[in-house]
């Protein structure tokens, strides 16, 4: 077997989700300067665009998609626009996320919180990772090489006081990282995880 190609990123597309955000366009910085063929998506197309123009700007193939993480049309619809743009997805990094900012004295006890801003934050930081994956895995599995990134959370690792949902969506996500690597690792398909602290 050729292992050259496994720390190689010679010819590989990658998709980011949560590109406009600070994390995602460093994500994207990065892997374009890798070579990689970077297909940045977030809720508005535009204001992507408009975000990595400074990359495009250097000679980076970094191209913008919408997609709302919550929606299953969108994922799919927009996994399907990047894979007849570049024709292939060989990395996965998901970082589209919701932090909802509390101040110290604005944390909510977990007996106070609503259940509309529960399910928000597990629709964007939980479902959406499902959402996106099974978009992509797929072809990956039939390419038999993937590699998944999942952006979560110390908070997930260690828990938050005032932040249940937040740090229940994350500890979601390490679980779900540990269990799709476990399921996928014969088959070329590597998942790993993030956890940035403050």
């Amino acid at each position: 077997m050729d292992y050259s190609r496994l720390c190689s990123f010679q010819d590989r597309t990658a998709l980011v989700t949560g590109a406009a955000g600070n994390i995602g366009f460093a994500v994207c910085r990065r892997l374009a300067a890798q070579g990689v063929k970077v297909a940045a998506c977030d809720l508005n197309a535009d204001a992507i665009a408009e975000r990595m123009a400074s990359l495009v700007e250097e000679g980076a193939d970094v191209r913008a998609f919408a997609m709302d993480v919550t929606s299953r049309d969108s994922v799919f619809a927009a996994v399907r626009a990047v894979t007849d743009a570049f024709g292939k997805i060989d990395i996965l990094v998901n970082n589209a996320g919701v932090w909802e900012h509390r101040d110290v004295t604005g944390r909510q006890r977990f007996e106070e919180m609503a259940p509309v801003e529960w399910k928000r934050l597990l629709d964007i930081d939980v479902d959406g990772v499902f959402h996106v994956t099974q978009a992509v895995l797929p072809q990956m599995l039939k390419a038999g090489y993937g590699r998944i990134v999942n952006l979560t959370s110390i908070a997930g690792e260690v828990g938050l006081p005032g932040y249940a949902d937040y740090a229940t969506a994350k500890a979601g996500m390490i679980t779900f990282t540990k269990t799709l690597a476990m399921e996928n690792a014969k088959r070329g398909i590597t998942v790993n995880c993030v956890s940035p602290g403050m």
